[in-house]
């Protein structure tokens, strides 16, 4: 029993360092990221406001395809972010989120971008502060702009994340797991790659999933023994919420876990039940990191800040789990939504032929090489070995309800969590397959 007590003291003890560790890389990494020369950071900027006056704030890649539609307000805003020189000390700048607002104009990201260069003409300006996310990007967008503009990086981007896939396939394959890369490949698409590299704003929660992707199966082991899964999936929680503006973010936790079962059961061949709780566990650390590093931003920035962000957090907490459609700004008249409208407005995103031919081939492909009745009882048990896959697949229509507003009104990207419900599916059915020809 002391032997017990003291080992969960001691996991206790290293997941706390661990988490202030992180917080204080993070706050450093935000630090720095002010320290970098200006001067080349504005220039890149300034070279970028053509791809916004062209494409506009809300442009779709494909006509009708709203799954390709961009973000350029939110990487504007970004920009702003990133070109910003106040007079602050950088520990307010870590913080703050500061950007320029004009007067004269609406506060949004594709105005400032259009009057940046005027800054020095005298326009109207003030400070306004984003200080409720992380922006843990901060840095490596700012260490790209020393080099290259908006346009340069879109396309490196693409080039990395076309890597990163071809990464994943490959290591599947030398797990001897290709069978899986039907599932992977089907969860991509839907995610629209090219989307995901050339809108800063989706690139972060990609790059999280793929890279932690390729980390469980090329250390599986090593992570298992010496960092455990727990304390890598509140890490995991952790980096989400340090580097995302509450895009798609539950893949992070689905797509890594997927992979986890399906590693789990090809080697000791567990049972549904205890995956199940594995699903469950996993989950409980990875909202445990991703729900205390967003509040350690609040509890950090107010004291650097010297004023309270937990009213600002809080009132956007509010509003984003309301059951309205406001959008945060002048909130009059707002219309109740309800939790089947938002599902609806985020499903019917995918509801197009070309998507529609996809699953329903990947489905016939895995269900007919199935046999489903070759034994008494055979349904019960088959439910029951696909129910951990089950439970992730629903991870999306709960984070639609607990965020049902910020779903509603922002369904041409959050839609993209459904990628996570469509590959666990497929891999769970995939994995009876498995099962039954052993």
């Amino acid at each position: 029993m002391k032997e017990n007590y003291s080992l969960i003291k001691n996991k206790i003890k290293t997941g706390v360092a661990c988490f202030l560790i992180i917080m204080f890389v993070g706050f450093c990494l935000n630090v720095l990221s002010f320290l970098l020369p200006q001067e080349p950071i504005h220039n890149h900027i300034v070279n970028s406001i053509g791809s916004f006056q062209s494409e506009g704030g809300f442009p779709q890649l494909v006509h009708g395809y709203k799954e390709t539609t961009l973000d350029n307000n939110s990487d504007a805003w970004m920009l702003l972010m990133c070109d910003y020189n106040g007079k602050e000390s950088f520990w307010k700048k870590a913080m703050g989120g500061y950007y320029h607002i004009y007067h004269t104009e609406a506060n949004s990201g594709l105005v400032g971008m259009d009057h940046l260069p005027e800054i020095q003409n005298n326009l109207p300006i003030s400070t306004n502060s984003y200080s409720r996310y992380w922006h843990g990007w901060l840095f490596f967008i700012r260490f790209a702009l020393l080099f290259f503009d908006y346009s340069d990086i879109r396309m490196i981007n693409m080039f990395l994340q076309f890597l990163l896939i071809i990464a994943c396939f490959i290591c599947l394959d030398r797990k001897k797991l290709s069978d899986y890369s039907l599932a992977l490949g089907t969860a991509f698409l839907i995610l629209v790659p090219i989307a995901t590299a050339i809108s800063f704003e989706y690139s972060f929660i990609f790059y999280i999933v793929t890279i932690s992707y390729l980390c469980i199966l090329c250390f599986h082991d090593k992570i298992e023994k010496q960092l455990g899964y727990s304390l890598f999936f509140m890490i995991l929680g952790m980096t989400t919420s340090y580097f995302d503006f509450l895009t798609f973010p539950i893949l992070t936790l689905g797509m890594p876990l997927t992979l986890l079962l399906i590693l789990d059961r090809q080697s000791a061949n567990s049972s549904g039940l205890i995956l199940s709780k594995w699903v469950i566990k996993y989950s409980i650390f990875w909202a445990i990191g991703y729900s205390g590093m967003w509040c350690s931003k609040w509890i950090l920035g107010s004291i650097v800040l010297h004023r309270n962000l937990f009213t600002e957090a809080l009132d956007q907490v509010v509003l984003r789990t309301s059951h309205t459609d406001g959008i945060g700004v002048g909130v009059v008249d707002l219309q109740k939504i309800g939790y089947r409208a938002t599902v609806m407005r985020n499903i019917e995103t995918l509801v197009k032929k070309p998507y529609i031919l996809l699953v329903l081939m990947e489905l016939i492909i895995y269900l007919t090489k199935i046999e489903w009745f070759n034994r008494s009882n055979s349904v019960y048990k088959q439910f029951f070995k696909l129910f951990p896959y089950l439970l992730i697949a629903i991870m999306p229509f709960v984070w639609w309800y607990v965020l049902m507003n910020h779903s509603f009104i922002h369904n041409h990207f959050t839609y993209r969590s459904i990628a996570l419900s469509v590959y666990a599916v497929l891999c769970g059915i995939y994995t009876l397959k498995k099962e039954h020809s052993k």
